[in-house]
């Protein structure tokens, strides 16, 4: 997959618009560094600290395969912003996030008991979704610890549409194939598999559309994910 540094600039605009608004991320923030560099979302680690001057702080590969022992190390380190995975935050004891004041979750669904444990005053918590094809992350959900865990609304310049087999829109409350359009949208070096799936999306008019192959419910608060279309 190529992500162009168009993509990759909307991306960090976008998330910069969207995350601790009242007290942005600045240089006195510390970024953990977790993520193995082969997995796209360890790109939205390195991006939100170099959009706002934070320090980026890395965790070896022992700490992070450890898991639990890396709750202490994020508390030893005053890391204030962390992008991770569910599983891997569920190993974490509570108070070892006492000064973490973003938190987003990706790359899996996530528990709602982890959000009802980790949200808290004084802290975001968010749940993203996004696949490699739209530049890691496409929507987003600021979490409650209250009812259900959404993948959320679009972030700015991103489309989202949930679409039958015949590719039309769902009604609102309708489950469906999540696609993506807008400025997201990277490309497949294979020009066959990139004209395959990122092919127009004729019924609401999108020159190029990714299409995700996952299930979400439409609903006005924001996405619901459901799993795989061919589960």
């Amino acid at each position: 997959v190529a992500v162009t540094h168009r993509n990759a600039a909307a991306l960090v605009d976008a998330e910069a618009a969207l995350f601790l608004q009242e007290e942005p991320i600045g240089p006195g923030d510390r970024v953990m560094a977790g993520l193995s560099v082969a997995f796209d979302a360890s790109c939205e680690e390195m991006w939100l600290a170099w959009r706002h001057g934070a320090c980026l702080v890395p965790a070896t590969r022992s700490q992070v395969r450890d898991g639990a022992g890396l709750g202490p190390w994020l508390a030893e380190q005053d890391i204030t912003v962390v992008s991770t995975v569910p599983t891997l935050a569920a190993l974490w004891p509570t108070e070892s996030l006492n000064d973490v004041r973003l938190l987003v979750f990706g790359g899996e669904p996530c528990p709602p008991e982890l959000v009802e444990r980790l949200v808290t005053e004084g802290r975001e918590v968010w749940n993203t979704y996004g696949p490699t094809e739209a530049t890691v992350v496409t929507c987003a959900s600021l979490l409650t610890g209250e009812g259900p865990v959404r993948i959320g609304l679009p972030l700015d310049g991103w489309d989202l549409a949930v679409v039958d087999r015949a590719g039309a829109p769902v009604a609102m409350g309708s489950t469906g194939q999540l696609v993506i359009g807008g400025a997201g949208l990277a490309r497949y070096l294979d020009r066959d598999r990139d004209a395959e799936k990122y092919g127009p999306l004729a019924s609401l008019d999108w020159p190029r559309a990714y299409r995700t192959g996952d299930l979400v419910r439409a609903e006005p608060d924001g996405l619901i994910f459901l799993g795989r279309d061919d589960e």
